[in-house]
């Protein structure tokens, strides 16, 4: 008897420290997993659902979803996530399922409602991501004008933003009148330059704003990104404006 005691002691030893080494390398301890994931999901009477799911450090989370092609109707959730017991899942507690996903690295899939993986042809397609940091193809929102912030005034048409199209196209609006124009982009660089400003001419008040927006556009020659905040400058000059992105507009 004696021989085999510290045998089941270094049974045991083996099984507990395989057991730590699983809690260790789950996806909880080791990805990144907070921050946001977008995507469009498969939807059974439209063409998809536009998601956008914020998973925050503190343990909770903001869901906004839309149903494209049905309204312009935007949905919004917030919750607590709870995580599986190996830590390779989450749950959105307090929405109605399928609210399961598996944490990924850089990505997280969508399970059915059993909280299984989904198969078949569209398996790829409940996929959420996380987004780029390129400045192509996203609403920015202007949220600082030459250090002062920016709040849309009495008598606008719209906020001021810009988007860059990926034909190098710009669509912008001042607030009271549209712009147009072209961009030249050099993302390793972080270059930007901004060629044939072209506005609308509506009368409006307060004008002014939109003018110094727009001899800003006409006058940087780089940018910086970070996640959801961008920022615009000449040569090495504080931000002359930073804009925040906007993903359903």
């Amino acid at each position: 008897m004696k021989y085999y005691l510290p045998l089941l002691l270094f049974c045991l030893s083996l099984t507990a420290c395989k057991n730590q080494k699983d809690i260790a390398d789950n996806s909880r301890n080791t990805l990144d997993w907070a921050g946001r994931y977008q995507g469009n999901l498969p939807s059974a009477d439209c063409p998809g659902i536009q998601t956008d799911l914020e998973l925050k450090e503190d343990g909770s989370y903001t869901l906004r979803y839309r149903y494209q092609d049905r309204s312009d109707s935007i949905y919004t959730e917030n919750g607590k996530l709870k995580w599986g017991k190996k830590g390779q899942q989450i749950t959105l507690e307090g929405k109605e399922k399928p609210n399961q996903y598996k944490v990924e690295e850089g990505a997280l899939r969508q399970l059915d409602l059993k909280g299984k993986p989904i198969e078949g042809e569209l398996a790829e397609r409940y996929l959420l991501k996380r987004p780029e940091e390129s400045p192509l193809n996203k609403y920015w929102k202007l949220v600082e004008l030459n250090g002062q912030a920016i709040k849309t005034t009495e008598g606008a048409r719209r906020e001021m933003h810009f988007i860059l199209k990926a034909n190098g196209q710009l669509q912008a609006h001042g607030g009271c009148n549209s712009v147009s124009g072209n961009y030249k982009l050099q993302e390793d660089q972080k270059r930007i330059q901004f060629t044939g400003l072209m506005s609308t001419k509506m009368a409006c008040p307060n004008l002014g704003k939109e003018q110094e927006f727009l001899k800003v556009l006409g006058s940087v020659d780089n940018y910086s990104i970070s996640g959801d905040k961008l920022s615009l400058q000449k040569a090495r000059m504080a931000p002359q404006a930073r804009f925040e992105a906007v993903y359903f507009y």
